[in-house]
């Protein structure tokens, strides 16, 4: 994935609720993900309805997008292990009933930065490996041994009715995340 941080000069969004992760496509085809800090999740789930949201980059391209809020929701997703071996990080959870697929992330020890992204993974899958050769890395980005990261598990429930884009059309996430030690 390109551009994993695209600077944006506003968000705009008009919508009930906080907690949504967006990878967005500008028009020259920058790719970005916007996730919002911590304090900005709530635990209240939005109205049902269609809203709008709006985002402007730092060139001046605009995004305008449509989020479809419906009622469903997923149970908390658990990290069963996330171990290393032969430098390979292998994470497993158990299944969430009702997710479309699932996502691994690692991030930077506080979490400033993703340096690891994986494709969206099958509704059926309960483990994921990677390592430093494993496609989904930031540019420039490899896991040094001996350093502290964040390995997020996150399970994504698209939008009722969303039949493309699912990845930007998400509805409901459950994530943990475990701090772990490359070795």
């Amino acid at each position: 994935m390109n551009n994993l941080h695209q600077p944006a000069d506003s968000f705009y969004r008009e919508f009930p609720f906080k907690d949504a992760t967006f990878l967005l496509i500008l028009p020259s085809k920058s790719q970005f993900i916007f996730i919002p800090e911590a304090g900005d999740y709530n635990t209240e789930v939005p109205v049902e309805g269609d809203y709008i949201f709006e985002i402007i980059s730092v060139s001046d391209e605009k995004l305008t997008g449509k989020v479809i809020v419906g009622d469903e929701k997923l149970a908390a997703i658990t990290i069963k292990t996330s171990t290393l071996s032969s430098h390979l990080l292998k994470t497993t959870w158990d299944k969430v009933t009702g997710a479309d697929f699932y996502l691994v992330s690692l991030y930077s020890a506080n979490k400033s930065e993703i340096l690891f992204s994986s494709s969206f993974l099958d509704p059926d899958k309960v483990e994921y490996e990677f390592g430093s050769t494993t496609s989904g890395w930031a540019a420039g980005k490899s896991p040094i041994a001996g350093t502290d990261y964040i390995i997020e598990l996150t399970g994504i429930k698209i939008e009722t009715g969303t039949s493309y884009d699912k990845g930007n059309n998400i509805q409901f996430l459950t994530k943990e995340s475990k701090t772990i030690k490359w070795e």
